[in-house]
Protein backbone atom coordinates (compact mmCIF):
# COMPACT_ATOMS: atom_id res chain seq x y z
CA UNK A 1 0.00 0.00 0.00
CA UNK A 2 0.97 3.43 -0.97
CA UNK A 3 1.52 6.18 2.12
CA UNK A 4 1.17 8.93 -0.75
CA UNK A 5 0.94 9.65 -4.27
CA UNK A 6 3.22 12.83 -5.75
CA UNK A 7 1.21 13.25 -9.23
CA UNK A 8 3.06 16.23 -11.85
CA UNK A 9 4.59 18.13 -9.13
CA UNK A 10 6.78 21.43 -10.06
CA UNK A 11 8.01 23.82 -8.32
CA UNK A 12 9.59 27.02 -9.61
CA UNK A 13 12.27 29.70 -8.77
CA UNK A 14 11.82 32.30 -10.42
CA UNK A 15 11.46 31.63 -14.05
CA UNK A 16 13.35 28.12 -13.50
CA UNK A 17 12.00 24.53 -12.59
CA UNK A 18 13.61 23.48 -9.78
CA UNK A 19 11.02 20.57 -9.63
CA UNK A 20 9.40 19.57 -13.09
CA UNK A 21 6.42 16.82 -13.18
CA UNK A 22 7.57 14.66 -10.81
CA UNK A 23 5.20 11.66 -10.05
CA UNK A 24 6.23 8.99 -7.59
CA UNK A 25 4.38 7.08 -4.81
CA UNK A 26 6.02 6.52 -1.40
CA UNK A 27 5.61 2.76 -0.03
CA UNK A 28 3.98 2.18 3.45
CA UNK A 29 6.24 0.74 5.83
CA UNK A 30 9.29 0.80 3.65
CA UNK A 31 12.31 2.66 3.53
CA UNK A 32 12.40 5.11 0.53
CA UNK A 33 16.08 6.79 -0.67
CA UNK A 34 16.45 9.96 -2.49
CA UNK A 35 19.62 10.70 -3.92
CA UNK A 36 20.72 12.87 -7.53
CA UNK A 37 23.28 15.73 -8.30
CA UNK A 38 23.32 18.91 -5.73
CA UNK A 39 21.14 21.62 -7.36
CA UNK A 40 18.69 18.66 -8.69
CA UNK A 41 15.84 19.98 -6.29
CA UNK A 42 16.01 17.05 -3.76
CA UNK A 43 15.70 19.62 -0.54
CA UNK A 44 12.69 20.92 -2.49
CA UNK A 45 11.02 18.16 -2.30
CA UNK A 46 11.73 17.40 1.32
CA UNK A 47 10.47 20.27 2.34
CA UNK A 48 7.29 19.80 -0.29
CA UNK A 49 6.71 16.87 1.72
CA UNK A 50 6.99 18.80 5.07
CA UNK A 51 4.61 21.19 3.72
CA UNK A 52 7.17 24.34 3.82
CA UNK A 53 7.79 24.69 0.21
CA UNK A 54 4.24 25.87 -1.92
CA UNK A 55 4.33 24.11 -5.01
CA UNK A 56 3.07 25.87 -8.58
CA UNK A 57 1.22 22.71 -9.84
CA UNK A 58 0.40 19.24 -9.48
CA UNK A 59 -0.54 17.35 -6.19
CA UNK A 60 0.39 15.53 -3.08
CA UNK A 61 -2.61 12.70 -2.59
CA UNK A 62 -2.44 10.80 1.25
CA UNK A 63 -4.07 7.49 1.67
CA UNK A 64 -4.93 8.88 5.06
CA UNK A 65 -3.80 11.79 7.62
CA UNK A 66 -0.72 10.79 9.21
CA UNK A 67 1.59 12.81 11.37
CA UNK A 68 5.19 13.30 10.68
CA UNK A 69 8.63 13.81 11.90
CA UNK A 70 12.04 14.79 10.68
CA UNK A 71 15.73 15.76 10.82
CA UNK A 72 16.28 18.21 7.98
CA UNK A 73 19.40 20.08 7.21
CA UNK A 74 18.45 23.48 8.88
CA UNK A 75 17.70 21.70 12.26
CA UNK A 76 22.01 20.99 12.61
CA UNK A 77 21.52 25.32 13.22
CA UNK A 78 19.86 24.09 16.89
CA UNK A 79 23.24 22.59 17.59
CA UNK A 80 24.35 26.06 19.96
CA UNK A 81 21.61 25.89 21.75
CA UNK A 82 22.40 25.49 25.60
CA UNK A 83 20.95 22.82 26.53
CA UNK A 84 22.06 18.98 27.30
CA UNK A 85 21.16 16.07 25.35
CA UNK A 86 19.20 14.06 27.16
CA UNK A 87 16.55 17.23 27.17
CA UNK A 88 17.50 18.24 23.66
CA UNK A 89 16.41 14.18 22.78
CA UNK A 90 13.28 14.37 24.86
CA UNK A 91 11.84 17.51 23.22
CA UNK A 92 10.93 14.96 20.89
CA UNK A 93 7.94 13.79 22.85
CA UNK A 94 6.46 17.54 23.82
CA UNK A 95 4.06 16.82 21.30
CA UNK A 96 -0.30 17.50 21.88
CA UNK A 97 -1.93 14.83 23.23
CA UNK A 98 -4.08 14.16 20.14
CA UNK A 99 -1.31 12.72 18.42
CA UNK A 100 -0.45 10.62 20.74
CA UNK A 101 -3.82 9.14 20.94
CA UNK A 102 -3.46 8.08 17.42
CA UNK A 103 0.13 7.01 16.82
CA UNK A 104 3.56 6.04 18.93
CA UNK A 105 6.75 6.85 18.67
CA UNK A 106 9.79 4.89 16.77
CA UNK A 107 11.84 4.70 20.09
CA UNK A 108 10.87 5.23 23.91
CA UNK A 109 13.63 8.01 25.11
CA UNK A 110 15.42 5.08 26.97
CA UNK A 111 15.71 3.09 23.62
CA UNK A 112 16.58 6.48 21.83
CA UNK A 113 19.73 7.08 24.38
CA UNK A 114 21.00 3.42 24.32
CA UNK A 115 20.75 2.33 20.50
CA UNK A 116 22.68 5.92 19.35
CA UNK A 117 25.29 5.25 22.97
CA UNK A 118 23.70 8.91 24.23
CA UNK A 119 24.03 7.64 27.79
CA UNK A 120 27.68 8.09 28.30
CA UNK A 121 27.13 11.84 26.94
CA UNK A 122 23.39 12.56 28.07
CA UNK A 123 24.20 14.79 30.46
CA UNK A 124 26.61 17.10 28.08
CA UNK A 125 25.30 20.59 26.53
CA UNK A 126 24.54 19.27 22.97
CA UNK A 127 27.38 22.12 21.87
CA UNK A 128 29.85 20.04 23.16
CA UNK A 129 29.25 16.80 20.59
CA UNK A 130 31.27 15.92 17.87
CA UNK A 131 29.57 16.31 14.55
CA UNK A 132 29.21 12.18 14.67
CA UNK A 133 27.36 12.28 18.14
CA UNK A 134 25.59 15.43 17.19
CA UNK A 135 23.66 13.60 14.08
CA UNK A 136 23.15 10.93 16.62
CA UNK A 137 21.40 12.74 18.90
CA UNK A 138 19.52 14.58 15.94
CA UNK A 139 18.46 11.60 14.75
CA UNK A 140 17.29 9.98 18.47
CA UNK A 141 14.84 13.24 19.11
CA UNK A 142 13.05 12.28 15.62
CA UNK A 143 12.43 8.85 16.36
CA UNK A 144 10.88 9.90 19.78
CA UNK A 145 8.22 11.62 18.61
CA UNK A 146 5.17 9.73 17.56
CA UNK A 147 5.14 9.57 13.75
CA UNK A 148 3.96 7.51 10.95
CA UNK A 149 6.28 8.83 8.25
CA UNK A 150 9.76 9.82 9.48
CA UNK A 151 11.74 12.29 6.93
CA UNK A 152 15.22 12.17 7.30
CA UNK A 153 17.62 14.72 5.40
CA UNK A 154 21.40 13.21 4.87
CA UNK A 155 21.34 11.02 8.35
CA UNK A 156 24.77 9.55 7.52
CA UNK A 157 26.86 12.13 7.53
CA UNK A 158 29.65 12.55 9.65
CA UNK A 159 29.48 8.71 10.95
CA UNK A 160 31.60 5.38 10.39
CA UNK A 161 30.67 2.74 8.60
CA UNK A 162 30.15 0.39 11.80
CA UNK A 163 28.06 3.02 13.54
CA UNK A 164 26.28 3.88 9.53
CA UNK A 165 25.26 -0.29 9.42
CA UNK A 166 23.89 -0.19 13.03
CA UNK A 167 21.67 2.89 12.09
CA UNK A 168 20.52 1.36 9.33
CA UNK A 169 19.55 -2.04 10.99
CA UNK A 170 17.87 -0.28 13.19
CA UNK A 171 15.65 1.49 10.98
CA UNK A 172 14.74 -2.20 9.05
CA UNK A 173 13.58 -3.22 12.70
CA UNK A 174 11.38 0.31 13.63
CA UNK A 175 9.68 -0.70 9.82
CA UNK A 176 9.50 -4.54 10.75
CA UNK A 177 7.93 -3.92 14.00
CA UNK A 178 6.59 -0.75 14.37
CA UNK A 179 5.23 -0.65 10.81
CA UNK A 180 6.85 3.05 10.27
CA UNK A 181 7.68 4.75 6.83
CA UNK A 182 10.96 6.43 6.43
CA UNK A 183 11.56 8.63 3.41
CA UNK A 184 15.18 9.78 3.16
CA UNK A 185 17.59 11.80 1.22
CA UNK A 186 21.20 10.56 0.87
CA UNK A 187 24.36 10.21 -1.44
CA UNK A 188 25.64 7.42 0.72
CA UNK A 189 25.71 4.61 -2.02
CA UNK A 190 26.95 1.84 0.99
CA UNK A 191 24.10 2.46 3.05
CA UNK A 192 21.25 2.84 0.33
CA UNK A 193 22.65 -0.49 -0.87
CA UNK A 194 22.22 -2.47 2.32
CA UNK A 195 19.42 -0.62 4.32
CA UNK A 196 16.80 0.90 1.12
CA UNK A 197 13.73 -0.81 0.06
CA UNK A 198 12.93 1.31 -2.81
CA UNK A 199 15.00 4.79 -4.21
CA UNK A 200 14.61 7.68 -6.60
CA UNK A 201 17.04 9.79 -8.72
CA UNK A 202 15.93 12.98 -9.07
CA UNK A 203 17.50 15.65 -11.25
CA UNK A 204 14.78 17.93 -11.42
CA UNK A 205 12.86 15.27 -12.83
CA UNK A 206 12.73 11.52 -11.40
CA UNK A 207 15.22 10.29 -13.75
CA UNK A 208 15.18 6.60 -12.55
CA UNK A 209 13.55 4.73 -9.73
CA UNK A 210 13.84 0.99 -8.34
CA UNK A 211 16.54 -0.97 -6.05
CA UNK A 212 20.07 0.65 -5.77
CA UNK A 213 21.20 -1.67 -8.89
CA UNK A 214 18.31 -0.74 -10.89
CA UNK A 215 18.91 3.40 -10.13
CA UNK A 216 22.65 3.28 -10.38
CA UNK A 217 22.62 1.62 -13.93
CA UNK A 218 20.66 4.44 -15.12
CA UNK A 219 22.94 6.97 -13.79
CA UNK A 220 26.39 5.37 -12.99
CA UNK A 221 28.57 2.72 -12.07
CA UNK A 222 27.99 2.65 -8.47
CA UNK A 223 30.63 0.33 -7.26
CA UNK A 224 33.11 2.64 -8.38
CA UNK A 225 33.94 5.98 -6.69
CA UNK A 226 35.28 7.43 -9.37
CA UNK A 227 31.99 7.75 -11.05
CA UNK A 228 30.15 9.18 -8.46
CA UNK A 229 31.34 13.10 -9.89
CA UNK A 230 27.70 13.49 -11.06
CA UNK A 231 26.36 13.93 -7.78
CA UNK A 232 28.57 17.15 -7.50
CA UNK A 233 27.33 18.65 -10.69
Amino acid sequence: MNLLSVEDLSVKRGRDFVLENVSFKLPECKITGLTGPNGGGKSTLFDVLLGLQPIDSGRLVWSRPIHHASVPQQFRDQRSLPIRVRDFVSMGKWVPKQILDQTQAALSLTEALEHFDLYPKANRLISELSGGEWMKAALARALVQPADLYLLDEPFNHLDLETEDRIGHLLRAIVSEKKKTFFVVSHDWNAMDHHFDHLLLLNKRIIAEGNVKQVSEVAIDWKDPSHHHWMHL
